[in-house]
């Protein structure tokens, strides 16, 4: 019986607090917005603004000390990061797996048979620029991550890293970009292939 594939949309806002979360919502607004592919969306786009507009302003008249103007950011974090939820169950049910149209959302996929095991993930680091990148663990391997813009192109892939650890933080990205990341496994009878790339816009 075939395995039936799936694509399931991420959010990886896991690292982000303040104005990186701003960021990343605005990269997703500017993918939706005139996206043909989810030219229905409600709550509308207008309502996504607003709430970017909220956290923007609420991190602004934050100060160190004062407790309201903390909670108030952590509000304007709490609906917004609710509402890129929403979106990101919208676009996974309205794509119909195609993982085409639903790149073209901002989103990053995973692109899993049911039942398989996550082999490589890359999620935003904790400080600006950051990516943490992690290979599912193979016994005595080394892993090879690279990372690139241009992933059609074989010589643009840059190594982050040659190491026993199956997980690196790559930093110095440019803030705003979409980055393509990978990793090969290498074992004792030799390097295996690189794996599907996984993209993440970094904030």
């Amino acid at each position: 019986m075939a395995i039936i594939k799936s694509i399931h949309v991420k959010i990886d806002a896991k690292n982000l607090t303040g104005i990186r979360i701003g960021i990343f919502a605005n990269h997703i607004l500017n993918c939706l917005n005139g996206n043909a592919n989810f030219s229905g969306i409600n709550p509308t786009l207008l309502v996504f603004q607003t709430l970017i507009n909220n956290l923007t302003n609420a991190v602004n008249a934050q100060v160190k000390g004062i407790i309201a103007s903390t909670e108030a950011v952590k509000m304007a974090e709490y609906q917004l990061k609710r509402l890129l939820k929403f979106y990101a169950a919208y676009v996974e049910y309205f794509c119909n797996d195609n993982a085409t149209v639903a790149l073209t959302s901002g989103f990053t996929l995973n692109d899993v048979a049911s039942h398989a095991a996550l082999v490589f993930s890359a999620v935003h680091g904790k400080q600006i620029g950051e990516v943490d990148v992690k290979s599912k663990a193979s016994k005595g391997a080394s892993y090879i991550f690279q990372y690139t813009t241009t992933p059609l192109i074989a010589s643009s892939w840059i190594t982050a890293a040659t190491m026993k650890q199956c997980k690196h933080t790559i930093s110095g990205l440019t803030v705003g970009t979409m980055y393509y990341f990978r990793v090969a496994v290498v074992i004792k009878t030799g390097q295996e292939p690189f794996c599907t790339p996984v993209n993440l816009m970094v904030v």
